[in-house]
């Protein structure tokens, strides 16, 4: 029997994709340590990849080390933790919305509408589902910034607060949403106006962050 065998780096890959969602998932609580046994033995695989996945978060710096054992954990959650990411967000994604502007094609404007609608549309689903829908609808904009590295760079970041908004998921106001500064930049998008979606897309995300600082004050 010939099979392609799985080259190493894709488990490695797939390891820290594993890990990735279930941080972003709320899999893992604050303060919680992540022994690379562990989580080799949870996943199936050897420890070696998951071992260079779990560098690769805490080089992200999504991701600490414990000083005495070496063993990578969860971050406590805290205010000042919460304002520094959001108020990052907010620099970095309203730089990837003003390149967006200048740089989306038509097509991308087409698939943005189709998901627009599913957003819409998904008022009564559960938070974590309108949640994905969102996250794919930001991602389509900020890839079309064309800054890769800007992109990256979005994405690590969006790990941290990934975790944070799972945490206050269940204390988040129901009638808080950020839908109208969304409306504005996919409007600001379509006219070509970078400045105007710039703008739109930093008052969704610190309005993001005024929420949770209140939620956590409580």
């Amino acid at each position: 029997m010939e099979l392609e065998q799985i080259p190493y780096s894709s488990l490695q890959d797939v390891a820290y994709e594993r890990i990735r969602n279930a941080l972003r998932g709320g899999s893992f609580k604050p303060g919680e340590s992540l022994p690379t046994r562990t989580l080799a033995k949870a996943l199936g695989i050897s420890t070696t990849p998951v071992r260079e996945a779990l560098a690769r978060l805490v080089a992200q710096n999504v991701l600490a080390v414990d000083p005495v054992n070496g063993t990578p954990f969860v971050p406590e959650v805290t205010p000042a933790l919460v304002a520094e990411i959001y108020e990052i967000r907010a620099l970095l994604e309203g730089l990837a919305s003003q390149h967006a502007a200048e740089s989306v094609t038509p097509e991308e404007i087409a698939e943005l509408e189709k998901l627009w609608v599913k957003i819409k549309g998904a008022k009564s689903q559960p938070y974590t589902q309108q949640q994905l829908l969102t996250e794919e609808f930001q991602h389509i904009v900020y890839k079309a910034a064309r800054r890769p590295v800007l992109l990256d760079l979005i994405q690590s970041v969006w790990l941290r607060s990934g975790m944070v908004l799972h945490l206050v998921a269940k204390s988040r106001p129901k009638d808080f949403s950020v839908e109208n500064h969304r409306a504005k930049m996919f409007a600001a998008l379509k006219r070509g106006d970078g400045e105007a979606a710039c703008e739109a897309t930093r008052a969704g995300v610190l309005a993001t962050r005024d929420m949770l600082l209140k939620v956590m004050d409580k």
